[in-house]
């Protein structure tokens, strides 16, 4: 992670560094992306991309072009230097509150008897072979 994700494969150290910048940390770099603009807003900025660049061969610029005319600058802004700055993106906490709930507010907050749990743990990606750490947590109804 101490190294850019946009740069030709050959300057890579090793095939895995590559992968760990290129895939992981661009996966994690759009995840980060829909979470702070919403799902809506994801799904529209990256099918104009891909309706734009199909059967062609787009390069970084054209993505964060593409993010700043569908999210705005400041998030077009933010890939660039995700993409091409070498580190870390570090987001601060500027405000934050909190309400206090006394009726119950789910279903954390009803008897247990009526529910099972099943916790689900997934160590590799099985499409990629890369590690996820993935957890699931199921709540069924009995």
């Amino acid at each position: 992670h101490d190294d850019r994700v946009a740069q030709p494969a050959y300057a890579f150290g090793t095939g895995s560094a590559y992968g760990a910048l290129v895939y992981s940390r661009t996966a994690t770099i759009l995840e980060t992306l829909r979470r702070v603009y919403g799902d809506k807003v994801m799904q529209r900025t990256m099918g104009a991309y891909a309706r734009r660049f199909r059967f062609q061969h787009p390069v970084p610029r054209d993505l964060i072009e593409t993010f700043q005319r569908e999210m705005g600058n400041e998030a077009g802004e933010v890939l660039r230097d995700a993409l091409f700055d070498k580190g870390w993106i570090d987001f601060k906490i500027e405000a934050m509150s909190s309400n206090v709930v006394r009726a119950p507010a789910g279903l954390f907050d009803v008897g247990w008897s009526n529910f099972k749990l099943k916790v689900i743990y997934c160590p590799t990606n099985p499409i990629i072979g890369l590690p996820t750490a993935a957890f699931g947590l199921a709540i069924f109804k009995k």
